[in-house]
């Protein structure tokens, strides 16, 4: 069964607290044992640092050191891309939402604006996702 969660997001001005507050929800989300969470903090004015290979490696790297269940999955998908890195979109899309089926409740933070939509689109289709 999944299970939507919800999607929060914040927008305003460069400057003016929404790393503090992603931050303070990162932290307090964490206090939650029945929960598994993954976060990024895209940087601001770096674009290179703010992709959706960026973001997907960043989430799916803080899932599975939460959870070991997730080992499985991974180095299933590492075998198929024959590396040690993600470095196709399409595999880290179809990884992280076959992590969010195996993972029960999952909070999903990212930090900072994230301009490609299609990953909280493509995990919102999926029925399971908080950002």
């Amino acid at each position: 069964m999944i299970v939507v969660s919800a999607i929060v997001q914040a927008t305003t001005n460069v400057f003016t607290g929404k790393t503090v507050l992603a931050s303070y929800i990162i932290e307090q989300v964490c206090k939650v044992p029945e929960f598994d969470v993954g976060w990024f903090y895209c940087k601001f004015g770096n674009n290179d640092k703010s992709t959706l290979l960026a973001v997907l490696r960043g989430v799916i790297g803080q899932l599975v050191k939460g959870n070991g269940q997730l080992y499985p999955h991974v180095l299933a998908a590492k075998n198929t891309t024959g590396g040690p890195k993600l470095v196709s979109q399409k595999v880290g899309k179809d990884l992280l939402a076959e992590c969010l089926q195996v993972l029960e409740k999952t909070c999903i933070i990212i930090g900072e604006r994230f301009r490609q939509n299609t990953l909280i689109t493509s995990l919102t289709n999926k029925g399971k996702v908080v950002t």
